[in-house]
């Protein structure tokens, strides 16, 4: 029986008096109230002082999904991302979430109540792809937080609750096994099944059933496929604007020079597990969790791209003459993430006095393993041309000046193997954490409780980013002369003879020829043996040059920081109760102290470890009120609360990373942390109205506004004094330095809407139907650093979630459709900025239950709508980015079909 906090279904799904009895091991997750069934999670949100929104592990796992994010996501004003920086859009599935249109990093995350370690760097977030949606009783996310909660949310908590032996009336024992098919992966002849199986096991033991142990493992492994599609070097298309910087004025529009297509396969793998060890007795609770979280993906990127308009970027006499010219590349995308915790602590309680308590570790780590890097590329066609056409993104054209410049551009003898690159990476996050709670019983007239409490947590992190090759540069396949070769003469295989496979159709037909995918064993044998040494080869005169030169101590320790913060907070808070009004005022203290190391390169590239630390103070009040009108199933709250967000360790602390063009060896790109960076910090205003009617049914009207200073944006701008030293290496069109900076003043205001419904309280002829879904709308004002009007990113003006649900007898099934809209994702000075582009899904799930058996089909992405949509300006046409980089803004990853199957006895 379905029974769920989630936004977008129906919650209940028949009247107490309908309710079967439980079975062996049934999860206890309603309660009755006169005469109506709600579950316990729709308690919890009732009684709640703040705002919330909750969904049980059951529903989770009914949600056709891959990970947490994609199911989380339903839940009215959370929106789930992911991008192409590690190509994780092309695996399907999403990474990060938002709450209420602030990205990521303006949020909290905790287990149990518990903030836990996240690895990634470059953001405050957690990265949730690693937890299938196995193991977890619900998920609670608190969009008003009070003071006895952290005060670094801006949007919000994200707090995942694992089960205990309490929350089922009887022993359990639970497996589950299900087969995945990827059917993108399948159709262009890759390794498209994957499969699930989990354990759960619960008992309660002990005199009067005082102890209780819950244990959970689950192992999950899915292969699957996407196609991308960038387009990148854009120009103004009228010869008379090219001298035109700022191309928010340009009247012709753009052209791209350059055209993608890349082909990614991955195969993820996610296991672990979790435990609950409880004691319960009158007067005294005493737990002790643990949980380990692992994902490892085994990811490779093949590109042929198409690349045009040599002789406009390159007319510097070497390369004047130049026409068209094909090129290839490769990617290993291998990642191997992990968290594991463990927390323990307890509750007693003496007549009116409660003490509760708790101390943590956790750990979380990335590796990136072998990221090997590898080039190919021909002769470029002197008298060959090409123009590019993106009025279809999804299927862009390319019109060649003769059928011999089409056939030697897609030609596999063309392009030769030329060159490898390749890094290691690193970061990790380990948090040590303590906190306690005492609460007073006060009734005393209005007075009913005083809460106080302290916490510490001290997290320590490295990074590292090993390049293979001295300053990361290209290690070139020397020719049987011993001789650095140039790029268009590859002394490699050429592309038909490097061992792998050939595709047809590939892209849907957008790419006109055959699309060779490589194997990856050529690129690892070809750099890793040789990785952290130096290599030298012969120019034309036989004299010894680089190839790419000496290994240095600064190529080994350029990009490694290690950082400490250590954060102490003190709050008190009272509850004041009057007939049906509850008001919560609290205030709250928190002082954090940052330090970090990190190597400092010198021009001569000598260089050493060098430190810095900081510290500053937040003084965070807050309000909460809640009204609960007698005889009625309406619940009112408002609440204004000051809260903040430190900068990501990366934003503080990263080191200095320099893209160069393939082709050319020129600096496109520089971009650096920023130790001056500020915390943001936001007055929140909060109003909602909730109604609880029958068997479940919500309606729920919440509306929010956020102030905030010194909020956090990444920020791109073409040269300047930043890129000063790189000045006599940039190409024609510049250098890009990306930085994050403080802006000025942020806001964002909107409402979110949520109901569900039973119809057949409309009509008998509807029994076991049931209508759900919300709709977010938002509005986001900001100030640059510079002064420049606008909105803040990650922030879509509208998204909503639909869902129809049936459930009667054995038989229940959903079908839900999700909307997010455009999206801010960088800021750029004269150029164009980047969006994402709106996106939307349709999913759908079946089950069929019998006895102790659950058997379920569901279709992920089954309109096969794209997964990732990125362009240079709010227009559809212009993909990607306008530095070259990027490897895919037009990504599809087609449907996923999942069977399976549990048994509980």
């Amino acid at each position: 029986m379905l029974s769920t906090m989630s936004a977008c279904m129906a919650l209940s799904t028949a009247h107490a008096a309908e309710a079967p009895a439980p079975t062996s091991g049934e999860v206890i997750d309603e309660v009755v109230i006169t005469g109506k069934k709600r579950s316990k999670l729709l308690a919890e949100k009732r009684e709640d002082i703040g705002t919330s929104s909750l969904i049980s592990g059951e529903d989770m796992r009914r949600i056709p999904s891959a990970n947490v994010v994609d199911t989380l996501s339903r839940l009215p004003g959370v929106t789930a991302y992911s991008d192409m920086g590690q190509g994780m859009a092309a695996t399907g599935e999403k990474e990060y979430l938002t709450l209420r249109g602030l990205d990521s990093s303006y949020n909290a995350y905790q287990l149990n109540g518990v903030t836990v370690a996240q690895a990634d760097p470059s953001t405050r977030a957690l990265s949730l792809k690693m937890l299938a949606p196995y193991g977890l009783s619900s998920v609670k996310v608190i969009k008003t937080p009070g003071a006895q909660d952290e005060g670094a949310a801006i949007g919000g908590i994200l707090d995942l609750r694992t089960p205990s032996a309490f929350d089922y009336n009887a022993s359990l024992n639970k497996l589950t096994i299900s087969g995945t098919m990827s059917q993108l992966a399948k159709d262009r002849g890759a390794d498209y099944a994957g499969g699930n199986i989990q354990y759960e096991l619960a008992r309660k033991f002990g005199n009067s059933s005082q102890f209780g142990f819950y244990g959970a493992l689950y192992y999950d492994q899915r292969s699957s496929a996407g196609e991308a599609l960038e387009a990148a070097d854009y120009s103004p298309t009228l010869e008379s604007e090219k001298d035109i910087s700022d191309w928010t004025k340009l009247t012709g529009g753009l052209t791209a020079r350059n055209v993608k297509y890349d082909y990614y396969e991955n195969k993820t793998t996610r296991s672990g597990g979790n435990f609950s060890l409880d004691y319960r007795a009158e007067g005294q609770t005493a737990y002790l969790r643990g949980s380990l979280g692992q994902y490892e993906a085994e990811g490779s990127d093949t590109q042929h791209s198409v690349l045009t308009g040599l002789v406009q970027r390159y007319a510097n006499g070497r390369y004047a003459g130049i026409g068209v010219m094909p090129g290839s590349y490769y990617q290993i995308r291998d990642q191997k993430d992990s968290l594991w915790t463990l927390q323990a602590g307890g509750a007693t309680t003496r007549d009116k006095w409660t003490w509760d308590y708790d101390v943590n570790y956790s750990f979380g780590k990335i590796t990136n393993p072998n990221y090997v890097e590898g080039s190919l590329y021909g002769m470029p066609s002197v008298t060959g041309a090409a123009v590019i056409t993106l009025s279809d993104p999804e299927h862009p054209t390319v019109a060649f000046n003769s059928q011999a410049t089409h056939d030697y551009m897609y030609s596999q003898s063309t392009d030769r193997l030329w060159k490898f690159q390749g890094h290691d990476g690193y970061s990790d996050s380990a948090v040590t954490g303590a906190k306690a709670n005492l609460t007073y019983k006060v009734e005393n007239g209005a007075f009913d409780t005083l809460k106080a409490g302290i916490s510490f947590s001290q997290n320590k992190r490295s990074q590292y980013d090993h390049a293979f090759m001295h300053d990361g540069d290209n290690f070139v396949i020397l020719g049987p002369d011993g001789r650095k070769r140039e790029y268009y003469e590859g002394a490699g295989p050429t592309v038909a003879n490097m061992p792998g496979r050939n595709v047809g159709g590939a892209f849907d037909g957008a790419y006109d020829g055959l699309f060779r995918i490589y194997d990856r064993a050529t690129f690892v044998n070809g750099i890793v043996p040789y990785k952290y040494t130096s290599q030298f080869a012969k120019d034309a005169s036989g004299a010894t040059v680089g190839n790419p030169g000496a290994y240095d101590a600064t190529d080994f320790n350029e990009k490694t920081v290690n950082v400490e913060e250590a954060i102490a907070a003190t709050y008190v808070q009272a509850l004041l109760k009057w007939d049906q009004v509850e008001i919560v005022p609290g205030l709250r203290y928190e002082h954090t102290k940052f330090s970090e190391s990190h190597w400092q390169k010198q021009p001569d590239r000598s260089g050493t470890f060098v430190s810095s630390e900081t510290s500053y103070d937040n003084v965070l009040p807050s309000v909460l009120a809640t009204l609960r009108p007698a005889d009625s199933d309406w619940v009112y709250r408002a609440s204004v609360r000051k809260s903040f967000q430190r900068p990501s360790f990366g934003a503080l602390a990263s080191p200095e990373t320099v893209t160069r063009d393939d082709v050319t060896g020129k600096v496109i790109a520089i971009s650096k942390g920023n130790p001056n960076l500020k915390p943001t910090e936001a007055i929140n205003y909060d109003a909602s109205a909730e109604f609880y009617g029958d068997a479940g049914s919500l309606f729920e009207v919440n509306g929010f506004y956020k102030d905030m200073t010194n909020y956090i944006y990444n920020t791109a701008v073409t040269g300047g004094s930043a890129v000063l030293p790189y000045a006599d290496q940039a190409g024609p069109d510049g250098i890009i330095y990306s930085q994050p900076q403080n802006g000025q003043k942020a806001n964002i205001y909107g409402v979110e809407i949520n109901g569900q419904y039973r119809l057949e309280n409309l009509t008998t002829t509807l029994n076991g139907f049931s209508l759900g879904g919300n709709v977010t709308a938002m509005k986001s004002e900001a100030t640059s650093a510079d002064g420049r009007k606008t909105w803040l990113p990650r922030a879509p003006e509208l998204q909503y979630n639909v869902s129809l649900y049936y459930d009667r007898g054995a038989w229940s099934s959903t079908l839900i459709y999700q909307h997010v809209s455009e999206q801010l994702l960088s800021l750029r000075d004269t150029k164009l900025d980047t969006y994402l582009q709106p996106y939307q899904t349709v999913d759908f799930g079946l089950n069929y239950r019998f006895s102790h058996m659950n058997i379920g089909l569901s279709a992920k992405n089954l309109l096969d709508d794209v997964s990732f949509y990125k362009t240079t300006g709010k227009s559809k046409t212009y993909l990607g980015t306008q530095d070259g980089g990027g490897n895919g803004s037009y990504v599809k990853t087609g449907r996923v079909i999942t069977l399976t199957a549990s048994y509980a006895w």
